[in-house]
């Protein structure tokens, strides 16, 4: 009896002996490039005491060494690893681990000697098939999307909006009305030369800041030059002769004949002059330009007690009149007017509806299914 009691302690000793050998699942050099990772993964029994080694060569070091039972439980985390001295992990149950080794250097590569062992519970489960093989599995979730339903062919009424013409009125615009004294050219103090500008109406045009219903467009402007007593008197008579005639011009309908540049306005919106010859008197030396870049456009010159002038090709931007009085001894007042045309167009909104026909569409929100497919690691049985 004795004999046989001695032979099941020895048995059980060899057992014990036996499960307490580490079992090698990888011994292996991993290099591992610049900016990636590799990782690990393999299936371990119940009650495994898992030990893990790992080397880095040339005293460099791995950004992140990390553990985990697989789906996402960490098991070790470390960080700016050099070594790890047989560290163990104990399996309560039959799972598997991934082993992630991580190089964030963007130059180097690493190259590390990595050692895995088990420790089993019992003798019996030292035979284990580690391997894992990885399977594709299906992930289903639902989201809200919109879709956009045909309910086929239809008419129907549908309302929109335009902006139409509602009026166009025609105005006339004070630019200038100012008198300049110009000195002899024996003023010592003063140049016998003198320059007036002035800037026209600015057009404006759909869709302006200022009027989102109204546009306005400069169609002419005529100005006169006038010195003196004898150029005011000119200037006077010929609005009398304007508001003499007998015409329906728009000008009458207006209303600018009796503003006192009444023959100026008739000039500039239908070219008619009233201004007959220029009187006897002092004369002034004018000339009439504007700016085109960097050269001088000359539009109108002359030597004269009194002048007008319509223009209609240039009629945006800044004009000048430069005056020279050639007089040696007497300075004199030159009366320069400026009128412009404007034409101003008014819209509204109008609501019109049209009809519509094909198919009509809705957009609805519907719940669909969203399906992911994933590697997934399962163990060798």
């Amino acid at each position: 009896m004795k004999p046989i009691f001695l032979l099941f302690l020895s048995l059980i000793s060899i057992s014990t002996l036996h499960s307490q050998y580490p079992v090698t699942v990888a011994d292996l050099t991993l290099k591992i490039g610049a900016k990636s990772e590799e990782v690990l993964t393999y299936g371990f029994a119940a009650g495994d005491k898992v030990l893990l080694t790992l080397d880095v060569e040339e005293g460099k070091t791995l950004k992140e060494v990390e553990v985990m039972e697989y789906p996402g439980n960490v098991r070790f985390q470390d960080y700016e690893v050099q070594t790890v001295a047989g560290r163990a992990i104990d399996m309560p149950g039959k799972s598997i681990l991934q082993f992630r080794f991580s190089n964030t250097d963007i130059l180097k590569g690493r190259v590390c000697r990595v050692t895995i062992k088990r420790l089993p519970a019992k003798a019996e489960a030292r035979v284990f098939n580690t391997s894992v093989r990885w399977v594709e599995k299906f992930d289903t979730s639902w989201v809200m999307v919109t879709k956009e339903i045909d309910h086929g062919g239809e008419v129907w009424q549908v309302e929109k909006t335009r902006k139409v013409l509602e009026s166009v009125d025609t105005s006339i615009v004070q630019v200038l009305n100012r008198t300049e004294r110009v000195h002899s050219r024996t003023m010592i103090q003063s140049s016998n030369t003198s320059e007036v500008c002035f800037d026209l109406p600015k057009n404006l045009s759909l869709p302006n800041e200022k009027d989102p219903y109204q546009v306005s467009e400069v169609v002419s402007w005529a100005y006169t030059i006038t010195v003196g007593e004898a150029g005011q008197k000119w200037f006077q008579e010929a609005n009398v002769k304007a508001a003499a005639k007998t015409v329906t011009s728009t000008v009458m309908k207006l209303g600018v004949v009796s503003t006192g540049y009444g023959a100026l306005a008739m000039l500039a919106i239908e070219g008619v002059s009233m201004f007959t010859s220029p009187p006897s008197g002092e004369n002034i030396h004018y000339e009439t330009y504007t700016m085109i870049g960097d050269e001088k456009k000359v539009l109108d010159a002359g030597n004269s007690v009194a002048s007008s002038k319509r223009i209609t090709d240039y009629k945006q931007g800044r004009y000048c009149i430069l005056l020279k009085n050639d007089n040696i001894m007497d300075g004199i007042n030159v009366d320069l007017t400026v009128v412009a045309v404007v034409v101003k167009h008014t819209y509204k909104d109008e609501i019109y509806t049209v009809t519509e026909t094909g198919p009509r569409r809705e957009k609805i929100e519907v719940r669909e299914a969203k399906v992911e497919v994933r590697k997934a690691p399962v163990m060798v049985e």
